[in-house]
């Protein structure tokens, strides 16, 4: 009975050592020929492992660019393709005067690097698990196959010679062996042993290490100092940029505690906790809007939702400039603006597409389209733009419905649901109808790219957000500022369902920022019904 034991005992290790062996082999080949499709700066781009290699980007007959993987023995190489045609923003160069003025797009890559490189891997990554995952089916499927083919006489004699652990051993080191030779031999003709001497123009850049060859390596000897020197002085620029807007912050926060010493005693508006971060029924909102791309703003906008402890993030609209799939690297980018476990609820505006909406909520942001939800304790009910703005072509609907059947799908859906706390919009006078209504207490809006303090229209409150991006007119909004960016901090009382107050945060075109004190919000005319005691026309 216990020899009976012994041998039932190991034939279950034999069976998980030999299952181990299985995974192992399956998880090395789905890895080694893993490759994706994405994007490097606005180029499309193909993926693929390589094994004992540096990361090779290949741009065809001007040569190579090499850096070390990070992740060695692993590499990739990474094949550079078209700009795709609905890319408006990248125009043709005849001269160096003329690729100047693009150098500004190209930089969206460089700002962060990191995006593009956490986008690939998701993507590898996940190519590599279906692999693997198909790699053990078909050997689960041809063992199964053969056990069948071989009947129980000869299957047991096999087991009998498998259950020596020398073959075992031996047959688990031959096939990891067999396995890695054949991706090794398939994938990597030779080792790369010498180390990579970057070029010294990507010195002090995140690119720092950069080796370039073939014809490609003169053009940026000669050239890339001039995409250096962009990425140089717009790095500089929002250092300094943020080094301002912080010392802002914590300058009107040391104020405000100064000033409710000195009035302690006296009656303020509600909302006016300065000095602490309110009462706990308080929610605080970060609000942001038409960032068009311009990642570089990411860490300001993620200093101030920390400094703040906000507890939600709104984006108003216009994340992108074209809302083509190569932009989803800025709605990566985007996602870094809340705190960990912040949620952020965005809509998208005439310069985003479904293609935008699909890349934040695959970041797990919460994405409004004519429906309401409950976020961090408010009733938001919100929708994308009904146009579709493109660069150099104009607006198009987007779907079958006007901007005045939008309008007034929003107050229906308003009035019906009779809980809604904010109406989220990216075209400010698409909420008219539902304000008139006294159905929605509140709007916030952005587009115009001209900020409207809080106030009061029809029977509600509306608020429309600057751009957070500083997007002027005539200008892009990738690099330095070209105008005033702006976010601003809301707070909402859940007791009495209102916005209560806000606080604006400013950096300038010079790199000098403001951030005002605590300001209070206009009591909507619905509001002050409720008060007298008459019920809105909501009611």
């Amino acid at each position: 009975m216990r020899a009976r034991a012994i041998f039932t005992s190991r034939r279950v290790i034999q069976a998980i050592l030999a299952g181990l062996v299985v995974v192992l082999a399956c998880a090395a080949f789905g890895i080694a020929t893993a490759h994706a499709d994405g994007y490097v700066g606005p180029h499309k781009a193909h993926f693929a492992v390589a094994v004992a290699q540096p990361i090779t980007v290949d741009v065809g007959p001007l040569g190579t660019v090499q850096m070390e993987s990070p992740v060695a023995p692993l590499g990739a190489r990474v094949t550079i393709g078209e700009i795709p045609a609905d890319v408006t923003e990248i125009t043709p160069s005849a001269t160096m005067a003329g690729l100047s003025s693009d150098l500004g797009a190209y930089l969206q890559f460089m700002s962060d690097p990191a995006a593009t490189i956490r986008a690939a891997v998701r993507s590898l990554v996940v190519d590599a698990s279906i692999r693997t995952a198909l790699a053990i089916l078909v050997v689960v499927g041809v063992v199964m196959g053969v056990r069948l083919a071989l009947g129980p006489v000869r299957r047991r004699e096999l087991a009998a010679t498998a259950s020596n652990p020398r073959t075992m051993t031996t047959a688990a080191v031959a096939t990891l062996s067999i396995v890695g030779l054949g991706i090794f031999a398939a994938d990597s003709p030779e080792f790369i042993t010498e180390p990579i001497v970057g070029s010294p123009v990507f010195n002090g850049t995140a690119l720092a290490g950069t080796r370039v060859t073939g014809r490609l390596a003169s053009v940026i000897d000669v050239y890339g100092s001039q995409l250096i020197d962009v990425y140089n002085n717009n790095e500089k620029f929002y250092a300094e940029a943020q080094e301002s807007m912080e010392h802002a912050w914590d300058q009107r926060a040391r104020n405000d505690i100064m000033v409710n010493i000195a009035r302690a005693s006296t009656p303020r508006f509600a909302g006016d906790d300065s000095a602490s971060d309110g009462p706990e029924q308080y929610v605080t909102v970060l609000v942001v809007s038409d960032l068009h791309c311009n990642m570089s703003m990411t860490p300001l906008m993620n200093s101030i939702a920390k400094r703040a402890g906000v507890n939600l993030v709104i984006n108003a609209g216009d994340t992108t400039m074209n809302g083509t799939s190569v932009e989803k690297v800025c709605v990566d980018s985007f996602n870094g603006i809340r705190p960990p476990g912040v949620p952020m609820v965005t809509i998208t505006g005439n310069h985003d597409s479904a293609d935008t909406a699909k890349a934040a909520r695959d970041k797990g942001q919460i994405v409004l389209d004519g429906d309401a939800v409950e976020v961090a304790g408010l009733r938001i009910l919100g929708t994308g733009d009904p146009k579709a703005t493109r660069v150099g072509q104009g607006s198009t609907a987007v779907g079958a419905e006007t901007r005045e059947e939008v309008a007034e799908a929003m107050a229906q859906t308003a009035c019906e649901s009779r809980d809604v706390d904010l109406l989220l919009i990216h075209t400010p006078r698409d909420g008219n109808v539902a304000l008139d209504s006294g159905c929605v207490p509140f709007q916030m809006s952005g587009d115009t790219h001209r900020r409207h303090d809080p106030d009061v229209v029809g029977q509600g409150i509306r608020y429309v957000s600057a751009s957070t991006a500083g997007a002027a007119s005539g200008k892009l909004t990738v690099g330095p500022l070209g105008g005033t960016a702006e976010m601003a901090v809301f707070r909402f009382d859940t007791e009495t369902r209102r916005f209560v107050s806000w606080k604006l945060v400013e950096v300038n075109p010079d790199k000098s920022a403001s951030v005002s004190r605590w300001l209070p919000i206009p009591q909507a005319p619905m509001d002050e019904q409720v008060v007298a005691g008459k019920p809105n026309s909501a009611a």
